[in-house]
C-alpha cells in the first residue's frame, strides 16, 4: 500500500503590478498663427503628469517596489472656421524628476498605489513640479514648439489670457 504525500503548498501569488497616471499641472497657451496673409487660431495644451508603477515580488516579506516618473506633454490643436477643434498627437517627454523606492510589505494587499511610501514619493514630486510648471511650459514653447513654427514660415502670436 502506497501513502501519498500531501501536495506542496502553492507559491505565494504576488499582488498584480499597479500603474496610474495623474495630471498635476496643466496650462493652455492660445495662439494666432499667421502665414501668407492667412491666419488661424491654435492652442497648445500642456500638462505635467506622474506615472506611478508599483510591484511586489512573490518572495515572502518581499519589498513593495515603486517608481514615480514625471512627464511633460504638449498637444497642438487648431480651431477651424466651423469652431471644430482638431489636435495633433500628443508629444510626451520624460522629465529628470523621478523617485524610486522599496519597503517591506508582509501582506500582499498592502503593496499598491495607496502604499505610504508610494504616496509620499508622489507628494514630494508633485510639490517640486507644480511650483515650476508654468515656467517649464513657457520654456518648452520657446525652445521646442516655436522653432518648428518659425521653420514652417509661420508667425505665432500669443493671445493674452
Amino acid at each position: 500500500m502506497f501513502v501519498q504525500a500531501a501536495p506542496p503548498p502553492a507559491p505565494a501569488v504576488p499582488a498584480p503590478a499597479a500603474s496610474a497616471y495623474v495630471t498635476i499641472a496643466a496650462k493652455d497657451i492660445d495662439l494666432v498663427l499667421l502665414k501668407a496673409k492667412r491666419s488661424e487660431t491654435a492652442v497648445v495644451r500642456y500638462q505635467i503628469f506622474l506615472k506611478t508603477d508599483v510591484d511586489q515580488s512573490a518572495a515572502e516579506a518581499a519589498p513593495c517596489a515603486w517608481r514615480v516618473r514625471a512627464y511633460v506633454q504638449r498637444t497642438l490643436c487648431f480651431s477651424s472656421m466651423t469652431g471644430m477643434l482638431s489636435c495633433a498627437d500628443p508629444i510626451s517627454q520624460e522629465l529628470p524628476e523621478a523617485e524610486t523606492g522599496a519597503a517591506a510589505a508582509t501582506d500582499f494587499d498592502l503593496c499598491g498605489l495607496e502604499f505610504t511610501g508610494v504616496r509620499d514619493a508622489q507628494d514630494r514630486l508633485k510639490a517640486g513640479l507644480v511650483s515650476g510648471a508654468a515656467a517649464r511650459f513657457d520654456e518648452d514653447y520657446r525652445l521646442k514648439l516655436r522653432p518648428i513654427l518659425v521653420a514652417a514660415g509661420v508667425q505665432a502670436r500669443r493671445v493674452a489670457p
